[in-house]
């Protein structure tokens, strides 16, 4: 199954939209995706907690985006995992690593307190962070 194909079967539409066109616009960030085979989003979690997650998943493409730069030409690469542990959803976002001191990046911890959608330390070596949603609509 194709990589648009698996984004459009998460079923929030937000969400879809937000990754299918920031994957053709041209960023210079390239963003790839990566579906639990069988997820969908719509049956898991409520659609206002889908909007919630769709901000965050941009929120988190922009902090990456403006982070780091060692250039204004470099292309870097972004992988956002989408899948599911102990019946949350999870997603983790995997790429070079960000300077700890990087203002954007660290907000993405605390902007989240309160809401269904937890930042948390990611659970392998390989992600900058991870945040999950509990399921539940």
């Amino acid at each position: 199954m194709t990589e648009e194909s698996k984004i459009s079967k998460l079923g929030v539409p937000s969400l879809i939209f937000y990754l299918q066109s920031y994957r053709i616009s041209g960023s210079l960030v390239v963003l790839s995706v990566e579906v639990e085979d069988g997820l969908r989003l719509d049956t898991l979690i409520s659609p206002e907690d889908g909007e919630m997650l769709t901000g965050t998943i941009a929120d988190t493409v922009r902090a990456y985006q403006f982070s780091n730069r060692s250039s204004w030409g470099e292309i870097r690469h972004l992988l956002i995992r989408f899948g599911q542990d102990q019946g949350d959803v999870i997603v983790r976002f995997e790429g070079e690593r960000i300077a700890s001191e990087s203002e954007a990046w660290s907000n993405l911890y605390t902007m989240k307190q309160g809401t269904k959608v937890i930042a948390e330390p990611p659970a392998t070596g390989d992600a900058l962070i991870q945040f999950r949603v509990t399921c539940g609509i």
